[in-house]
């Protein structure tokens, strides 16, 4: 979905109209088709299973994912990309701090709700979802909407196809050639103007900047697919289980947001300290090489106890990797975003920043996918039972071994990062994407000014 939602506000709609057709066409129908068929008896006697899935499978993940996609861009987009520069950095984690509210109000309120009455939780989740579209709506006038430039984001896309798929003649027979942009460049004697050319290498450069933070995102996104299966060997309250355990992570992702972007970031900067990209990645890696490692020691300390006197341990351990996530989550996930929107071309902003989610989510997901096939012994446990839920089914397992590997791909991005080469090499990616958007803004404002000449 993320592809497809960026072509529609790139080329087709505009952000802005996108944005309401996924609210009011998918996300709150989907939602308020899950929360009538959790109605008994109210779409009928039998259960209509075909109609949940077209809400919960069809409808709120197209409008869910398409919202994650542009969300954040439609909002780094009111900012001025010469003047408000320097804020970007700031929204981006202000951006990561609110997605956390969200997380905590879903796992503190809905979560809750739904341990005494499933109607109430989803219905709260429709009137909440109806009321943040109805203020995003009533916010319309104070808006930028950029209009879109159908002529330059066509023959971007054509620069990008151009370059990369290159052909010659050679012995009557065409053959595949290096990609260039250089060649196609109108400077050069080609059919794109330079600037469109540049913007398109900006766009292809996305896949390869962002693909080097794979190892990251791999550990990132397999921290809760491991920590719920380890719940179900802990002790926890009547209403409070390992899903809910993840309102550790919000809450503190909430609180460090705050802290870096008042205190931290801006302390930083009086001492002349700015932390390049590389530089934050690598702190996020080594916060996330941390968490794999305190996990290893909770999953150990459950097997000893549990060995020694047969009981389970709290399910308050399990904070300790979570808030240490907090700290991943800030220096990890905003880096990324901020990297992609400054490097996609404002032609094609939505487009880079789905290249950026599927290779976060998506790719990531693919190869861990991969390992837990390819591991599927550690989580099989040796006393004979299907699957690891129980502390019995859990000690007689070897589960650990994988959070080892996880710690691994942590460590692994932490070292990449650390090298001044591969910091140097980001730095010149942030200096050459500035100027070549502070000479885009030059170059439009000239436009401008030559078509108010020609007019008086």
């Amino acid at each position: 979905m993320p592809f497809v939602v960026a072509v529609f506000a790139d080329f087709v709609t505009g952000d802005y109209w996108i944005i309401l057709l996924l609210l009011f066409g998918f996300f709150i129908p989907g939602v308020l088709i899950v929360f009538l068929c959790a109605w008994p008896y109210l779409l009928g006697d039998a259960f209509n299973v075909q109609l949940l899935r077209v809400g919960m499978q069809v409808l709120y993940p197209i409008g869910s994912g398409g919202i994650d996609t542009i969300c954040d861009i439609f909002g780094a987009k009111q900012f001025h990309p010469i003047q408000h520069s320097d804020r970007l950095s700031s929204y981006f984690i202000w951006a990561t701090v609110m997605l956390a509210v969200g997380g905590v109000t879903a796992e503190l309120v809905y979560s809750m709700i739904a341990n005494f009455k499933v109607l109430a939780s989803f219905g709260s989740m429709l009137v909440c979802l109806t009321l943040a579209s109805a203020l995003f709506v009533f916010g319309t006038k104070r808006y930028i909407v950029r209009k879109i430039n159908q002529k330059d984001n066509l023959a971007t896309a054509r620069a990008a196809l151009e370059s990369t798929f290159c052909w010659k003649k050679k012995s009557d027979k065409m053959v595949l050639c290096p990609p260039g942009f250089e060649k196609i460049k109108e400077s050069n004697g080609g059919k794109i103007r330079d600037d469109l050319v540049t913007a398109a290498l900006r766009l292809l450069l996305i896949i390869p900047v962002q693909g080097f933070f794979i190892p990251l995102n791999v550990a990132l996104q397999q921290m809760s697919n491991t920590l719920i299966p380890m719940s179900f060997a802990m002790n926890h309250p009547k209403y409070w289980t390992g899903s809910n355990m993840v309102f550790a992570n919000s809450s503190t992702v909430f609180v460090l947001g705050i802290v870096s972007n008042k205190y931290i970031y801006p302390s930083l900067q009086k001492r002349n300290i700015y932390l390049s990209t590389s530089h934050k990645i690598c702190i996020g890696s080594i916060a996330w090489v941390l968490v794999y490692l305190s996990m290893v020691g909770v999953d150990h300390r459950i097997r000893r106890v549990y060995e020694e006197t047969g009981e389970k341990i709290s399910i308050g351990w399990q904070f300790i990797p979570y808030a240490i996530g907090s700290v991943g989550y800030i220096f990890g996930n905003p880096p990324q975003d901020e990297l992609t929107y400054r490097l996609a071309p404002e032609e094609w902003k939505v487009l880079g920043n789905a290249i950026n989610k599927f290779v976060q989510g998506g790719i990531a997901n693919i190869i861990a996918r991969s390992l837990y096939i390819r591991t599927e012994a550690w989580f099989t446990p040796s006393n004979g039972n299907d699957n690891i839920n129980g502390v019995e089914n859990y000690t007689s397992a070897t589960s650990f071994k994988f959070m080892y590997v996880m710690a691994g791909f942590a460590a692994l991005q932490a070292l990449l990062c650390a090298l001044p080469i591969i910091n140097r090499l980001y730095k010149r990616i942030d200096s050459w994407t500035e100027a070549v958007v502070a000479q885009e803004h030059d170059q439009k404002h000239q436009e401008v000014d030559d078509v108010n000449i020609e007019n008086d």
